[in-house]
């Protein structure tokens, strides 16, 4: 059935690209820069990456391209960039891969020939890791393996601090780490979490896929919170406490108010896959990347 959907996605017309309204600003990325499979924010500003490695910083002027990634082995999609600006992504060839004072350098880590594992750092420097049902903690050049509590295979990790960390993958699996300790915390689906977003201190979000959901976790619950929609396909949330946004098949949404309210809305194609994908925000700037080449950067709302 995988092979079918799939099949069925790349047949799929390829809907028309979307013109988000104002204040919403198109900021292409660079030639040749490739498909956009990552996109994530620092205080100030934002990087991308492509599946081929290629990574790229947003600017005033638009996107600018940074040196290219040495040495085989690093697409993939994971991409993290903490708070103060350092950059860090996942290879496929089980490294951990980090930009810093211009220059790229490569670090074993054994997290497995896996395209959906997800990085998180704290300072740029030490981060933890997820890929292939295993969770890796690397400071500089060493890195030391977990037993994340569960034999489910894990494909998310987020959190706010080294001893509050969050971990998810399939069949709702989600366990906490308050550094001794791993904590079950299920949520009730069969979906695989495919990303916990912490964009607060005991604020806790998840995406599902197959079945797509969003779930937050008020207090000790997870309360479903999915936009409405038939077919929907929820592909990432992001912003910031205060501004939470969702991309996808639908198009764009913004939790307000306890709901969620229509930033941009296009028709959903079941079959095909979502146009948006990634969003972050900076301390300023909300910033929403397309499948295609494109990036949206707006204002943060008041």
């Amino acid at each position: 059935m995988k092979h079918v959907a799939l099949l069925l996605a790349l047949l799929a017309p390829t809907p028309a690209l979307a013109q988000l309204p104002a204040p919403w600003v198109e900021r292409a990325l660079p030639d040749r820069f490739g498909q956009l499979y990552g996109l994530a924010c620092s205080s100030d500003t934002a990087f991308a990456r492509s599946w081929q490695g290629r990574a790229a910083r947003l600017d005033e002027s638009g996107w600018t391209p940074l040196e290219r990634v040495p040495g085989p082995g690093n697409s993939g999609r994971p991409l993290w960039v903490s708070r103060d600006g350092g950059v860090l992504f996942t290879s496929t060839q089980d490294a951990i891969v980090r930009y810093h004072d211009g220059a790229w350098t490569a670090f074993e880590a054994p997290l497995g020939y896996e395209y959906t594992n997800q990085i998180l750092s704290f300072d740029g420097e030490h981060a933890f890791a997820v890929g292939t049902g295993r969770i890796v903690a690397w400071s500089g050049a060493r890195y030391a393996p977990y037993d994340p509590g569960t034999w489910r295979q894990l494909h998310a990790i987020g959190g706010r601090a080294e001893d509050d960390l969050w971990v998810g993958g399939e069949a709702g699996a989600v366990t906490h780490f308050d550094g001794d300790h791993f904590t079950s915390h299920r949520i009730d689906t069969e979906g695989t979490v495919i990303q916990l977003w912490t964009p607060a201190a005991d604020d806790l979000w998840a995406v599902t896929e197959r079945p797509s959901h969003v779930f937050h976790r008020d207090g000790d619950r997870w309360t479903d919170r999915t936009p409405r929609g038939e077919h929907l396909r929820v592909a990432s949330l992001g912003g910031d406490a205060d501004h939470v946004y969702a991309v996808g098949n639908f198009g764009v949404v913004r939790w307000r108010s306890g709901r969620w309210a229509d930033v941009h809305r296009v028709e959903i194609d079941r079959y095909a896959l979502p146009q948006f994908t990634t969003v972050c925000a900076t301390a300023t700037h909300v910033v929403i990347g397309e499948a295609e080449h494109r990036t949206w950067v707006s204002p943060l709302p008041d």
